[in-house]
């Protein structure tokens, strides 16, 4: 399995590093020869600013990473090039739809997906809409592979912006959050180094928790705060503070609102 990456940046980047441990034969495209040798270098891969020496590497996969004002371009150009039909088509933007990809490459199997930059260390968030234009050989090929990347959430197209909003945001969110519990920790003496290992280690094993039970996060929460006890008063702070109204208000401008 051969997979090309267009569009090296910061996501298409991440996906590189969460394949390369599954021994997956990457190949990617950058737009100019400077940055093709730039990357090749960083990552150790096969970097190409041609499309036609891309193509030439036969790739069954092609993910779109591109800023999504240029994906149709980008993917248009691709295929006046000599993409072949039966090749994969995945489309890492948001806003775009498999409509818009489907119209410029009928033939192929296209499909959009959403990954955070936790992939790069196979800790990946990944929603992923199925469409008609996918068999179910191609289905289990896509999520084969970004199964490797982290966890695979399969949902409708049109619930894949506020689930990208969600999954790609979120991680900045909770950054912010473990940053200022971080500055708490230090100013009741932590060193900073510990408070991080700490903060970390806290996300890490709720995330975890939460991912293996059947109880929603509310029940969980009630699992912590025991009456009277230090927790609720924390989580009573919280609300005073609008912490919730906070969180809900990002995501909402996030998604556009």
């Amino acid at each position: 399995m051969k997979i090309g990456i267009v569009g090296l940046g910061h996501m298409g980047k991440a996906l590189v590093k969460g394949f390369i441990p599954h021994q997956v034969d990457i190949v990617g495209k950058a737009t100019t020869q400077e940055k093709a040798k730039s990357i090749s270098e960083e990552l150790q891969i096969e970097v190409f600013s041609n499309d036609g020496d891309f193509l030439k590497t036969n790739p069954d996969i092609v993910i779109l990473s591109t800023p999504a004002k240029i994906v149709i371009d980008v993917l248009k150009t691709l295929k006046n090039n000599g993409l072949p039909d039966e090749t994969i088509i995945l489309s890492s933007a948001g806003g775009i739809s498999f409509e818009q990809l489907h119209e410029v490459a009928s033939e192929n199997p296209v499909a959009c997906f959403m990954p955070n930059t936790p992939v790069a260390i196979g800790a990946g968030t990944i929603s992923f809409a199925e469409n008609s234009s996918l068999n179910i050989e191609n289905i289990t090929v896509i999520k084969n592979q970004l199964s490797k990347l982290g966890d695979v959430i399969t949902i409708s197209e049109n619930q894949l912006n506020i689930a990208g909003t969600i999954g790609g945001c979120a991680p900045a969110f909770i950054d912010v959050l473990m940053d200022a519990m971080e500055d708490a920790g230090v100013h009741e003496g932590l060193d900073r180094k510990t408070a991080h290992k700490l903060i970390a280690s806290v996300v890490k094993g709720s995330g975890l928790l939460a991912l293996d039970s059947d109880k929603n996060f509310s029940e969980l929460k009630g699992q912590v705060t025991s009456p009277g006890g230090s927790t609720i008063k924390g989580v009573l702070s919280l609300e005073k503070d609008n912490f919730r109204n906070a969180v809900i208000n990002a995501v909402l401008a996030s998604n556009g609102n």
